[in-house]
């Protein structure tokens, strides 16, 4: 098994909906979401590490909390290229060819995937304590 193959094959499998009609929507159903999804924990892990060694508070309200991740996901370029890396280290070569391609629309779709994840994770966890 090559490397392409071996990076596909740990993938989770998402259920699609709907078929997406544009290729940048295509790129985004088969390749981002399962490898945020693989990655989950470890965007997480590294997330919450960054703000806990650089003493970032976030709020608590839940809509500040989300502007708050975007916005450090935005700005703080370290962090922003650790999370891409996280990201892109499960690219096929054709997949990194595609991203390359089209990385400034892409970069704003993953930014915005990855907010939603750390927020709903933090969602979930709150829920959880109470």
């Amino acid at each position: 098994m090559n490397r392409d193959e071996t990076v596909i094959a740990i993938r989770p499998e998402i259920k699609l909906t709907e078929t997406p009609q544009l290729p940048i929507e295509q790129f985004m159903h088969t390749t981002l979401r399962p490898i945020l999804k693989f990655q989950h924990i470890i965007l997480v892990s590294w997330f919450e590490d960054f703000i806990e060694r650089n003493k970032i508070s976030l709020p608590q309200h839940p809509k500040l909390k989300s502007q708050a991740i975007e916005d450090l996901l935005k700005v703080n370029q370290k962090l922003r290229h650790a999370m891409f890396g996280l990201v892109s280290g499960h690219f096929t070569q054709l997949e990194l060819n595609f991203y390359l391609q089209h990385y400034t629309e892409l970069n704003k779709r993953i930014v915005g995937m990855i907010v939603k994840r750390i927020h709903d994770h933090y969602q979930l966890r709150l829920s959880n304590t109470d």
